[in-house]
């Protein structure tokens, strides 16, 4: 049964405001249900690609097609195509403080499905729902700004996951995390992934490769896509690594029993 692809960017390319490059004639189809990662070093352009395939921005050049339309100002400015379209996907930012602005956590896993027109009673379900799987009821009547680091990420997570998007888009979605709460994450990524949600993420961190991913785009300092492949095969690469700044010389690997590839620095 033939790959059914959800995202296909043809071309893309993409300044900033002040003219400098972040993206360079980037090419890419995603597929349905899948794990994608981008792997790149800070400032090579994969966070302004999630950007990009949410909707948030646009490219100078280039185009995007999602679920096999056009994604561009002008069709996401028509209020139906726009609702249409964000209801499938969820965002969690780098900085998940960035998305959470209600007066506490409830509200703020709630405010998803009230604005796709839900029921009280089914708007009570899935947040008391999202709350139960992320372990998140002592925190449920609290002001989101009083939150950790790490609290907020999950709170983030969790008014994503309310509204229940096919596809999920995560920033780095470890960083800050203690290690108890990035192991609930990733266990929480496989299990979402199993029962059907495309993950695309992107990040930096070696060490969770082969947990978030079934495939990855590897990022170049010069905003182009260079290598693709599974963690397996990239992270084997240790030429590749280096050249895209993600270790140096004295980086080296080991594998752990369970075949996790563990990166550190020798002394």
């Amino acid at each position: 049964m033939p790959e059914e692809a959800i995202y296909q960017l043809r071309n893309i390319t993409y300044h900033y405001p002040t003219g400098e490059k972040a993206l360079d004639d980037i090419n890419l189809t995603v597929y349905k249900g899948e794990r994608l990662v981008f792997l790149g070093a800070n400032g090579c352009g994969k966070s302004t690609l999630l950007k990009l395939i949410n909707g948030l921005i646009f490219p100078q050049q280039g185009s995007i097609f999602a679920f096999g339309e056009m994604i561009n100002e002008e069709r996401l400015s028509r209020e139906e195509i726009a609702f249409a379209f964000r209801r499938k996907i969820g965002f969690v930012f780098q900085n998940s403080e960035a998305q959470l602005f209600n007066s506490n956590v409830w509200n703020e896993i709630a405010f998803g499905p009230i604005q796709m027109g839900l029921g009280r009673e089914e708007v009570v379900r899935r947040v008391e729902e999202v709350i139960e799987m992320l372990e998140l009821g002592p925190l449920k009547n609290r002001p989101p700004f009083k939150l950790s680091g790490g609290e907020k990420k999950k709170v983030a997570l969790a008014s994503v996951l309310s509204f229940n998007p096919d596809i999920l888009l995560l920033d780095e979605p470890t960083n800050g995390l203690d290690p108890r709460t990035q192991r609930m994450l990733l266990n929480l990524i496989k299990q979402l992934n199993k029962a059907g949600k495309t993950i695309i993420s992107a990040t930096h961190n070696l060490d969770i490769l082969s947990e978030l991913s079934d495939r990855i785009i590897v990022f170049g300092e010069e905003h182009r896509l260079v290598a693709e492949g599974s963690s397996e095969e990239i992270l084997s690469d240790r030429s590749l690594l280096i050249k895209v700044n993600l270790i140096d010389e004295e980086f080296h690997s080991h594998t752990h029993g369970d075949g996790h590839r563990h990166f550190h620095v020798h002394a």
